[in-house]
């Protein structure tokens, strides 16, 4: 759903650029809706990018479900505004993506280490727990890929896809968090010492 969303929301920007107010604002609250999910009830916010956010920023103690709340707000408030503020949208997107980013590389860092220390109580490796969270982590990964820096992006696809190994390599954690330390930019303006410290390290 996480890519729909975006779907709608650029297409509320190109919409507001053109001038069409009805349209934008419509687009943007799909682009919310479908970035959040079920709004009310016992599934409020669940199985969503969302309550991802929502997740992370418990394993975490970070605010990225509420930065993305801010930014969301922002922009349908920009694309509410006489005349309509196309700019302003466009900041609240990249807010929103900054938000995104965060969350999806703190699930590629909590999930690749819960699968590298996958173990049973003799000490070998618990495979159905290691494979649970690597293709956790992996498909997390690729929800924000495609706004990460290219280089940590192909380093993190080459070393944690799934295909490309048996099993997570001992010291895989360590490396991806040192790749995004050693990365100025993750991507969207995130940086490594924004992400909190996992409550399991």
């Amino acid at each position: 759903t996480l890519a729909f969303a975006w779907t709608q929301g650029f297409k509320s920007i190109a919409a507001a650029e053109a001038g069409n107010a009805d349209e934008a604002i419509a687009l943007w609250d799909e682009f919310a809706a479908y970035w959040f999910g079920q709004f009310d009830g016992d599934n409020a916010g669940k199985s969503s990018a969302a309550g991802v956010q929502s997740s992370r920023d418990s394993d975490f103690s970070s605010n990225y479900l509420g930065k993305a709340t801010d930014a969301m707000k922002a922009g349908l408030m920009a694309a509410q505004a006489t005349p309509i503020d196309a700019a302003g949208m466009t900041a609240a997107m990249g807010d929103f993506n900054k938000a995104i980013v965060s969350t999806f590389a703190q699930a590629t860092l909590k999930y690749s280490w819960q699968g590298e220390v996958a173990k049973l109580d003799d000490g070998s490796t618990d495979t159905v727990t290691e494979d649970k969270k690597w293709a956790e982590g992996y498909t997390y990964f690729r929800c924000a890929s495609g706004l990460f820096d290219p280089t940590l992006a192909a380093f993190i696809e080459a070393e944690f896809n799934p295909l490309n190994a048996e099993t997570i390599r001992d010291g895989l954690f360590c490396e991806i968090d040192a790749k995004m330390r050693e990365t100025a930019d993750i991507g969207a303006g995130v940086v490594n010492a924004d992400h909190g410290l996992f409550t399991d390290t």
